[in-house]
Formats: structure tokens, C-alpha cells, sequence
């Protein structure tokens, strides 16, 4: 029998948000996204927010009412790929993703309103980490490395631009990030050991307006984008591969601040209050003081979760 991803959701968290009153031909703004759980009824990108925190505030489900939780609807793609996604909710509407393939989902009752099919292509088909909204955008990367930018209400095409050449070994994963009046997209390679790449793109017309090639030990994969970008203190920040955090000015791509962690990361990293965690390979956590969200500070401590936990000195 043909194995069918599908969605499952339970009716708590959306009564809240059928309650929220807003339309979904309202866009979403680059100030809706930098407020992110501020409306806890949206999610808007990947992480919710931008500090890389996944945790919404909504309060309706309680220990006290939880085992009320029952089925509202499943949603079956037809589709053998995986749903490896994290879904944008946004004016009523799921928007989730798998390689090659998105689909915009009427958040209340479980109904496609349309699916988008990227062509059939050669790229690595290992999964897929989500879209971008901005506008009336919805925003696809390929695996064969390609930003397919779609018109939210319909699914119709706007623009398709290539990333990186998917002929040399390029290919992309990552959900997009908007920030401010960029578009973020990264793109890896380290199969074929060619150096990982953060591109910022005009959201309006896709033109690229600046790429960052991620140094390292590619022996390693040290090149590798090993996550989705964040943005914090003004910084985009993401971890490579091969141990690295680093923070970029999102206007122009220059590097403001490496930060050595001393071992791979293939986690996403968190911020809080001015500090960055971020999980490494061998079973460490190490959190990195940036000085008041400064941006200046260096790695504190770190704690061997896999042996003890116990914080040790990491400088």
C-alpha cells in the first residue's frame, strides 16, 4: 500500500484563532513578522519569531484540559514525500510544504484551496523545512536550488530565480526568513564539498542583493549552512557545520561576529535576553553572552548534556 503524508490537527489552538477577526485578504507586513508571537494566533515563520524559540504563548490548552483534545480534520497530500515541514498559519490559511510540492490549507476546516508542483528536476530531494510569507508572496525553495516566489491567494507563479547551480551540487532545504525588506535564503552543498551559501534576495522581485559564502574546513563540512537563519540585535545569525555561529549585517552580508561553539552543529540556535544556545554534535550546550544583544560578547560556558549536564568552562 502507498504510504500518504498527511496532517493532523486538534481543534484547541485554532478557536482562538477563528476568533481573531481578520481577513484573509489582509497581507502580512514585515512589522507583523518582526512582532511575531505578539498575535499568538499567527505564526508567520519558521520559528514563530525571530528569536528561534518555537514556543507560542497560547494558554487555552492547560493540564486541565488537555485530555479534551480530539481530531478536527486530517488533511492526506496524496504524496509519498514527507511532511518535514513547519506550517506558516496566516490569514486562515496552512501553508505547508514538502520537495517540490506546497499546499495552502484552509486552517479551519482541513480543505486544499489549491497545491503548487515545482517541475520534475535532478536535485537532492531530502526533505523540506518550510516557506516564507510576505504580502501576497509565499515563498518555495527547490532542490534543485531554485526561490519560486507564488501568489498566496492562488498559487499561481510571480517569479522563479535560481540560487546557486544545482549542477554543480547546490541544492536547498531551508525555509526562508524575512527580514525587514530582505529575503534570506541558504543553500548547501556539502556532499559535494563545495562551500554553503546565505543569500538575501529583494522579496518583491527577486533580484539578489547580496551572498555570503560560508568559510570552513569543507574536509568537515565546516562550509555548511547547518541551519535556518535568525535575526537578533540587528544581527542575522546562523550556525555552520563545522562549529561556527556567525553574524551577518543583514543590509549589506558583511560578517559582524564569528563565534567558535568547538564542535558540528546541525541545530538551529535560540536567543534569549542577549544570550545565543546552540547544541552541538558531541552533546554539548553552549551559550555565547552577546553583550546586550551587542553582538560583542563571547562563548561563557558549556554543559556536556550527554555525560552530565554540568556547566564547564568553555574559554
Amino acid at each position: 500500500m502507498r504510504w500518504l503524508s498527511s496532517l493532523l490537527l486538534s481543534l484547541a489552538p485554532f478557536v482562538a484563532f477563528a476568533q481573531t477577526g481578520r481577513t484573509e485578504e489582509a497581507g502580512v507586513t514585515a512589522a507583523d513578522i518582526a512582532a511575531g508571537l505578539a498575535d499568538p494566533t499567527r505564526w508567520l515563520t519558521f520559528s514563530g519569531d525571530y528569536s528561534g524559540q518555537r514556543h507560542s504563548p497560547l494558554k487555552q490548552i492547560t493540564p486541565a484540559n488537555v485530555s479534551q483534545l480530539a481530531l478536527a480534520w486530517a488533511f492526506q497530500t496524496g504524496q509519498a514525500a514527507q511532511i518535514k515541514s513547519t506550517p506558516i498559519v496566516a490569514n486562515g490559511m496552512l501553508f505547508v510544504s514538502a520537495p517540490d510540492q506546497l499546499w495552502a490549507i484552509d486552517a479551519r476546516t482541513g480543505r486544499q484551496v489549491w497545491q503548487y508542483r515545482y517541475p520534475d528536476n535532478t536535485g537532492f530531494h531530502i526533505g523540506h523545512r518550510g516557506v516564507a510569507v510576505y504580502k501576497d508572496f509565499v515563498y518555495l525553495t527547490t532542490p534543485d536550488a531554485h526561490l519560486v516566489a507564488l501568489d498566496a491567494r492562488n498559487g499561481k507563479v510571480k517569479w522563479n530565480v535560481e540560487i546557486a547551480d544545482a549542477k554543480k551540487g547546490y541544492w536547498s532545504t531551508n525555509a526562508p526568513l524575512l527580514v525587514r525588506n530582505h529575503l534570506l535564503v541558504g543553500v548547501a552543498g556539502d556532499f559535494d564539498n563545495l562551500p554553503g551559501m546565505l543569500t538575501s534576495v529583494d522579496p518583491e522581485t527577486g533580484k539578489t542583493m547580496w551572498s555570503h559564502k560560508i568559510k570552513g574546513n569543507l574536509a568537515r563540512t565546516g562550509g555548511a549552512l547547518g541551519t535556518a537563519p535568525l535575526y537578533a540585535g540587528g544581527s542575522v545569525l546562523f550556525a555552520t557545520v563545522g562549529g561556527e555561529v556567525v553574524a551577518l549585517d543583514p543590509q549589506s552580508g558583511k560578517v559582524q561576529k564569528t563565534f567558535s561553539v568547538g564542535g558540528q552543529v546541525r541545530s538551529q540556535p535560540v536567543v534569549d535576553d542577549g544570550w545565543i544556545y546552540v547544541g552541538t554534535e558531541d552533546g554539548r550546550l553552549v551559550a555565547i553572552n552577546t553583550g546586550d544583544k551587542k553582538l560583542t560578547g563571547w562563548p561563557m560556558w558549556g554543559g556536556n548534556a550527554a555525560r552530565t549536564g554540568i556547566p564547564i568552562a568553555a574559554r
